[in-house]
């Protein structure tokens, strides 16, 4: 018998083997008190979202399409990028009569979203829309959406599609980078995902419709392509001088308004309320309110009083992004009212850079 091994049945053995077994019974615990201590993280991140960078690109596509039906085009550019499980919806506007000359374009729109400057397009003049909104990748670290939108306008040389793509990620800033590497790893930047899934689109509207010329692709960080911009420009004629002219924005001679005049308007908004710093604290007093009071301008955005809550911006005399005595802020009830969460954005970025109070809350609150 080796000397390093117990007898079989020895006092010795027996008493390793209950050593064993507490060394299980301890690592079991340790395990358990592990999982119990994740399973209340992830519960407490879903309670309230932790998830606090969020970043949206955006890129763009435009084809041209001949020798096709706006309802044709339509039909088949929506089964070109319907997928399994995906949904995807097409709905149809007024068709112009008689059909113009030139195509229309989207609508570019400056938005906020969640607190992030952002591009978005609206299809204003479009015939037909179709949207595509594959589900979000999602834990209580890491949200990932996709969409796609397509803007149809008819044309006498046929139809124009254009075809925007988004992507808003939102991650926790701990773990940001360990989830975006590899998000990259696996799918590229955000520049290349949108370039590709934007000729994947491409290759299969082709597919449905051989005549599909591609004008130009956009997507964030990459170089433009513009394959088939000449041969566009046979279909598309340019605008006459006096289109030209007519586009060009009317620049009147300037008059000047005299000075207290141009003070008094700059100041006044929503039927002659007051917005200059010592007018918005007569307001805000006039209307029992302390023009100084962090929880009373919480407590305005929370009522979604947008009037109020400029007048507390005007009076320059609270905190946009700072908290209330229950620890919540204005910017956090403003979901649901854009304008407001847009202003409300920009004075908390302007108090972050040292410009407010200063001219930018009467530059703002002006226009």
């Amino acid at each position: 018998m080796p000397a390093f091994q117990l007898a079989e049945g020895s006092p010795d053995q027996k008493c390793a083997k209950c050593l064993n077994l507490f060394d299980f019974m301890v690592l079991m615990k340790r395990t358990f008190l592990l999982l119990l201590g994740s399973a209340a993280l992830i519960s407490q991140a879903q309670a309230k979202d932790i998830r606090d960078e969020l970043n949206i690109q955006t890129g763009k596509a435009v084809l041209v399409i001949s020798d096709v039906t706006p309802q044709q085009a339509a039909e088949q550019v929506k089964d070109a990028i319907t997928q399994f499980a995906i949904p995807t919806s097409l709905n149809y506007h007024p068709i112009p009569a008689p059909l113009p000359v030139r195509p229309g374009s989207p609508v570019e729109k400056q938005v906020v979203i969640q607190g992030a400057p952002a591009t978005d397009y609206s299809c204003d003049g479009s015939y037909a829309e179709i949207t595509k909104t594959p589900p979000p990748v999602q834990n209580a670290f890491y949200f990932n959406r996709e969409a796609l939108r397509s803007c149809l306008y008819a044309f006498q040389g046929g139809v124009k599609v254009e075809m925007i793509f988004h992507v808003m990620r939102k991650t926790e800033s701990l773990t940001g980078g360990l989830f975006n590497g590899i998000t990259k790893a696996i799918r590229g930047s955000d520049g290349e995902r949108i370039a590709g899934q934007l000729k994947e689109n491409i290759e299969e509207i082709k597919k449905k419709l051989p005549t599909t010329l591609v004008v130009r692709i956009e997507a964030p960080g990459l170089p433009i392509e513009e394959p088939d911009k000449d041969v566009v420009a046979k279909l598309i004629p340019p605008l006459t001088d006096a289109e030209l002219a007519a586009q060009a924005p009317q620049r009147p001679a300037p008059v000047a308004p005299a000075p207290q005049a141009q003070a008094q308007a700059a100041s006044q908004l929503d039927g002659g309320v007051d917005l200059s710093l010592l007018g918005a604290r007569k307001e805000l007093t006039a209307m029992g309110f302390k023009f100084y009071d962090q929880d009373q301008f919480v407590d305005a955005a929370r009522r979604n009083d947008f009037l109020t809550v400029r007048l507390f911006l005007a009076a320059a005399a609270i905190h946009p992004g700072a908290p209330d005595s229950k620890g919540e802020t204005a910017l956090s009830f403003a979901n649901d009212n854009a304008e407001m969460k847009f202003f409300l954005t920009t004075f908390v970025e302007a108090e972050k850079q040292g410009k407010y109070p200063g001219k930018i809350g009467e530059t703002i609150l002006s226009k």
